[in-house]
């Protein structure tokens, strides 16, 4: 297939590089000349496995024809990329986003292409402009956003690698939900404590913090408290050494994706009290405030 790769982070240039070395023809769009240029003559470097896949790079604004468009930017960048994309002729889009924030964009952009929601549960980390560690392995499973599963579990399959396997879902919404709750616990902890996602659970004052943020969560989506709790738990046991990016960003000094994140479930809650979450969510949009220096005064 003839695939385009939406952003040059490090959940694109990972994507990329392993859709490249199931010789799928891959194009990656970026937004910055010099990132374009070193993708083009580097190719993209895979670590720990120190094997270059040799892709194109292209500016966002020159998308050309493809089969399939995955979309890896940021959710915060989601809307400044639907201005590029909504004109295209019929394509598929799968989106790969952290939180909830962009299903507005998503359910705008199916009533004239297919498209697919999407979950990474891989971990990756971006070293420079074309080289990228995998540091933890998991599944990408996608969803149709309207209910069309045969074409989900045929791209499925199209797109799935042993070393980067891929799922179909029947309910976008359900498997976007899981994920939401595993971020709205353990990225906006690991990012105000400065911790691994281990200590989430394994630190107690932590651990009855992060039990609040799971079952508010769950209150607004309307999911079993108890389940997810486990799914937490298991995923800060299996990730316990990884560093969330919302940690990273927060120690980077960018912007993080609190808002489809957090500050999602508090525009969902309506009548429903979450103070935990409002409390992480205002503390987290504080450290992106310092980090600008906004203030009042």
């Amino acid at each position: 297939m003839k695939i385009g790769i939406i952003g040059g982070g490090a959940i694109g240039l990972l994507t990329a590089g392993y859709l490249c070395s199931g010789n799928h023809q891959v194009t990656v769009y970026v937004k910055r000349g010099i990132q374009k240029q070193k993708i083009n003559e580097n190719g993209i470097k895979l670590l720990p496995v120190d094997k270059t896949y040799w892709v194109k790079a292209l500016h966002i604004s020159e998308i050309e024809q493809e089969d399939l468009l995955i979309v890896t930017v940021k959710q915060y960048h989601v809307q400044d990329v639907f201005q590029e994309i909504a004109v295209l002729p019929s394509v598929p889009f799968v989106f790969l986003q952290n939180g909830m924030g962009h299903i507005d964009t998503m359910k705008e952009l199916s009533q004239h292409h297919s498209v697919f929601a999407g979950v990474l549960e891989h971990g990756a980390v971006r070293i420079n402009e074309h080289t990228v560690e995998h540091t933890g392995k998991g599944l990408m499973r996608l969803a149709s956003m309207q209910s069309y599963h045969r074409e989900a579990v045929w791209l499925a399959d199209k797109i799935s690698l042993p070393g980067f396997p891929v799922t179909a879902e029947e309910e976008w919404f359900a498997m976007l939900a899981d994920k939401l709750v595993i971020n709205a616990v353990i990225n906006p902890l690991t990012a105000l404590f400065h911790v691994q996602n281990g200590e989430v659970i394994g630190n107690r004052e932590l651990n009855r913090i992060a039990r609040k943020l799971c079952q508010e969560t769950c209150q607004v989506l309307n999911l079993n408290a108890e389940r997810q709790w486990e799914r937490v738990s298991s995923v800060c046991r299996q990730t316990a050494k990884n560093h969330s990016s919302m940690k990273k960003d927060v120690e980077s000094g960018n912007r993080t994706e609190i808002d489809g994140i957090s500050g999602f479930l508090v525009e969902q809650a309506a009548e429903a009290v979450i103070p935990y979450t409002s409390f992480v969510y205002r503390s987290i949009k504080a450290l992106e405030a310092l980090s600008k220096g906004d203030s009042y005064a």
